[in-house]
Order: C-alpha cells, then sequence, then structure tokens
C-alpha cells in the first residue's frame, strides 16, 4: 500500500518536478557555464586531497601543500581532529576513481546534479506536510556567494547539506528501528565529511525532538541517540573535540576580521523570506509536532547565529556555514507560506463583489502564478549579477599539467602567485612555498615580492628548498633554467 502511495504522489507531481529541478539546474551551474575549472579554492583544495588519499591508500598521509604528516585517527594537529571534511574528500575521490570522470568534469557538472539530490530532498520533507512542490521551488533558489558558499561550489558543506532535510524526513515519519539506524549512519556520516553540518543536523532537530517528547517520549529518546551517540561512540576523538568546543562557547568569539557576511535575507531573497516568515506562522497554526519542530528548528537556528553575530559567543565556523543550513530549512518553511496562498479562501462576504465572485476559482491561481513570477523576476537577474573569483585560466592549467607530466618528482617545491598555489598542487601534486587560502600570510607577501622582482634571490630560493618557479613576470636569475615560458627550474639541484 505505502508503495503504492509513493508511486501515485511520483505520477502526480513528476512532470510539475522537472521544471523545479532544471530550475535549479541552472540556476546553479551559470557561474560555470564559461568556466571549465573549480572555482572556489575550498574545490581546490578538496581536489588535492581527495587526490593525495587516493594515492596515500591509507588516512595517513603527507599533507599535500607543504609535506606535513597527517596522522588519521590520532587527533593531532594535522590528523582528522583536525582536518573534518576529509569524508567528503574521500568521497569525492573514490567517485572519481570509481567511475573515471574525470575532474574537470565533476567540479562542472556535479554541483548542479547533486543541487537536484537537495532540492528532491525539500521536496520529500513538504510532501508529508502538504507542500512538496512549494518547498522544491523554494529549496531550488539557495543562492552561492563566494562567502557564504553555495550549491554552485562542490564543497564539504554541500554534500553534507543534503542530510539535513533526509534526517527531517526520517526522524518525522518514521518509528522503526531500522529508521533509527540510519539516522545514526547519517550523523556518522557526516561528522566524517563535514562535522559543523553535524551540530547543524542537532540544531535543527533538538527542537522537535523536545517537542515530540509529550505525545511519543520513545520516539523521541531513540532519535536523540541516534543523534548523539556519534558524537561519543564509533569515533571517540569527536568527543574529546566536542568538549573542547563546549568550553569554547564560554569564550568571547569575536568575528574575523576579513570576513564581511551580508544578512541571510540579503542572500537568500526578500520575497523568499517573506514567504518564509508567512510559513512559519501557517505551521504554528496548523500545530503539531512536525510543524512545531521545523519552525522552531529554523528560530533556533536563527538564535544560534544572531547570538554570535551580536555577542560573540559561539562556534565561529557555525556562524559562517549556518547560513547555509538557515537557507535550506527556509527554503521548506517558505513552500508552507507558498501553499498557504494556493489554497487561499476568500472570505464569503467579500464574493458578493461581482468580480470576485466571478474570479473565486481562479484568483487563487492568479496569484500564485505572479506571485511565483515576481519571485524569479527578482532572484534569476541576482544570480546572473552574482561575481565569482577565477584563480586560474587557461595559460595556467596548461602550464600546470606540463609540469606534471614534464618535471620528475626531484623538482617538488615550486614558488608562484600564492593565489593560484592551492590549484597548482591540485594539478601537478607537487608542494608549494606559499598559498592563499583564506587571508593573506607573511609568506605570501614574501612570495609576491620574489617574483615581481625578478626572482633574483637564489639564496632564499636555495633556504626553502624551492625547485620550480612559475612566473607569469620574466625571472632575472642565471641560476634559474627556462624549460618554457613562465617555468623555471633551479640550476644545480645537488
Amino acid at each position: 500500500m505505502l508503495g503504492q502511495h509513493i508511486k501515485n504522489i511520483a505520477k502526480a507531481d513528476c512532470f510539475k518536478l522537472i521544471p523545479i529541478l532544471a530550475l535549479g539546474f541552472y540556476l546553479t551551474f551559470i557561474p560555470h557555464v564559461e568556466y571549465q575549472y573549480p572555482l572556489h579554492v575550498d574545490e581546490w583544495s578538496q581536489l588535492a586531497y581527495s587526490e593525495t588519499i587516493l594515492q596515500a591508500g591509507d588516512m595517513q598521509f603527507t599533507e599535500p601543500f607543504h609535506g606535513e604528516v597527517v596522522e588519521g585517527l590520532t587527533g593531532s594537529e594535522y590528523g582528522l581532529g583536525y582536518y573534518l571534511s576529509i569524508g567528503s574528500h574521500l568521497f569525492w575521490g573514490i567517485v572519481h576513481q570509481i567511475t573515471g570522470i574525470p575532474w574537470l568534469i565533476i567540479y562542472r557538472y556535479f554541483p548542479s546534479l547533486f543541487f537536484i539530490l537537495i532540492i528532491l530532498a525539500g521536496y520529500i520533507v513538504g510532501r508529508r506536510q502538504g507542500f512538496g512542490l512549494e518547498a522544491a521551488f523554494f529549496t531550488c533558489l539557495i543562492p552561492t556567494t563566494v562567502g557564504v558558499l553555495g550549491p554552485a561550489f562542490l564543497v564539504p558543506v554541500i554534500l553534507a547539506l543534503l542530510f539535513i532535510p533526509l534526517v527531517l524526513f526520517v526522524a518525522f515519519n518514521f518509528r522503526t528501528v531500522w529508521s533509527y539506524i540510519v539516522i545514526f549512519i547519517f550523523t556518522c556520516f557526516l561528522l566524517l565529511a563535514h562535522a559543523s553540518t553535524a551540530v547543524g543536523l542537532v540544531i535543527a532537530i533538538v527542537p522537535y525532538v523536545l517537542i515530540a517528547l509529550k505525545g511519543n517520549w520513545k520516539h523521541s529518546l531513540a532519535v536523540a541517540a541516534a543523534l548523539f551517540l556519534p558524537f561519543v561512540a564509533p569515533l571517540p576523538w569527536i568527543f574529546r573535540l566536542s568538549v573542547t568546543t563546549v568550553q569554547s562557547l564560554f569564550e568571547s568569539q569575536p568575528l574575523v576580521e576579513y570576513v564581511v557576511l551580508p544578512s541571510i535575507i540579503e542572500v537568500y531573497g526578500y520575497l523568499p523570506a517573506a514567504f518564509c516568515i508567512l510559513g512559519v506562522i501557517v505551521l504554528m497554526k496548523r500545530g503539531g509536532s512536525h510543524n512545531y519542530g521545523l519552525a522552531s528548528g529554523l528560530l533556533l537556528m536563527l538564535a544560534m547565529m544572531v547570538v554570535f553575530y551580536q555577542f560573540h559567543y559561539g562556534v565561529p565556523i557555525m556562524f559562517y556555514r549556518g547560513f547555509m543550513y538557515t537557507m535550506v530549512l527556509m527554503g521548506v518553511i517558505a513552500g508552507a507560506g507558498l501553499m498557504w496562498l494556493k489554497d487561499f479562501v476568500i472570505p464569503p462576504r467579500f464574493l458578493r463583489w461581482p468580480v470576485l465572485a466571478w474570479s473565486k476559482n481562479y484568483i487563487n491561481v492568479t496569484l500564485l502564478l505572479l506571485c511565483v513570477a515576481l519571485v524569479l523576476a527578482t532572484t534569476i537577474p541576482n544570480r546572473l549579477s552574482t561575481s565569482y573569483y577565477y584563480m586560474i585560466d587557461d595559460r595556467d592549467y596548461e602550464a600546470f599539467v606540463w609540469i606534471k607530466e614534464n618535471i620528475g618528482e626531484e623538482y617538488n617545491k615550486a614558488i608562484l602567485d600564492p593565489w593560484k598555489a592551492t590549484a597548482f598542487t591540485a594539478i601537478t601534486g607537487k608542494k608549494v612555498y606559499s598559498r592563499i587560502q583564506r587571508y593573506p600570510k607573511d609568506t605570501d607577501k614574501k612570495a609576491t615580492e620574489f617574483l615581481r622582482e625578478g626572482c633574483k634571490d637564489t639564496e632564499f630560493l636555495r633556504e626553502s628548498d624551492i625547485t620550480i618557479v612559475y612566473s607569469l613576470v620574466d625571472c632575472n636569475n642565471p641560476d634559474l633554467i627556462e624549460l618554457r615560458p613562465h617555468i623555471y627550474v633551479v640550476k644545480n639541484l645537488e
């Protein structure tokens, strides 16, 4: 019976979902239309780590950029206890290895393909509540920006983002042992793929767990156990980090100066945000643990971000990545607001007006189409005008591939524009002197100055064990051999 019911739903909504999924694909593919390489520095970092882990075939490996040894499960500074996105790197590395799909294809097309899964997850959460298509529509409008990130970037938070609506769906609708096992497995995966999203999941679902205690305390406790056991059972190093994180909640954590983030309403859009507010009201009026839990989860997430922004108490990464978690919840809840508009019934006293009496069967559809058109008219131009940075161009990519294919392992450390260094390592597999990851460092300034002055300081090269120079400015140094334009190696390497 359940299978037939799901089949009927799929048939009814399939053709309506297709344009929504197509819109989501298009919006996330916009920055990739004229650029075939990864966009964000975190994408290049993930590519480099994926290749390194696959080549090592072990959770203990040499960090690709500077050569530090990463101790897999020790919780050391460069181990899993520090780098909490390693599961995402491993996942995409396995996808690349099993399918044989080139990295450039994965990073260009898979963000949009994966976003379709996130939209479908938003749909299934809303479908049981009667606003599946509406939730899918607003979920597909989740934006991508350089500071906030988003579905156009194949970064760890996007892989993890899928599991927030999936876990909500399982917790809301199933009461079996297998459902709790699924929640447990999903949470374990999140702790490896993007640990802050596991915390975001807890924030989003804790209100539902508390609200549902009154009606079904066994279910609430089982969901809570499935969520919290991964923090202490299979991954003991996570527990140690959790203790440290809890302690940091009571210490002031000022905003990082170089990060300037806009408001959620500004990023997501004023009209979608307005429908989200309406959706919260609708869910609260409808009542029930599911509706109260969904709305309260969003409010708790917003409260967490407001407390950090205004009072500087909390975990910084939860604030910066909290934008994505919040917008997923906003997308689903905004669907409830659009559903209310679709089902709005004109009060009988207004039907005395001839125009409304004649159009009562069409006014809802007309209002719905007008609102959807208005949302798209404001959203699509905004997505088209969003600016993105490009770390390398075709000339850089061709040069890096040439280095990988023609320069031996004895030349294993390069100096180049720190802005391009992350992509250099991801493509060549060779170490770099310095790279800009989030903000400039002293070594970045030294590298830039060395290149600007014509690469003349041989002593600096030898002291830093640099053997390769990639510079778009001519190098005037007799101790360098130019192998091809812009590519140099150090003479007398021994």
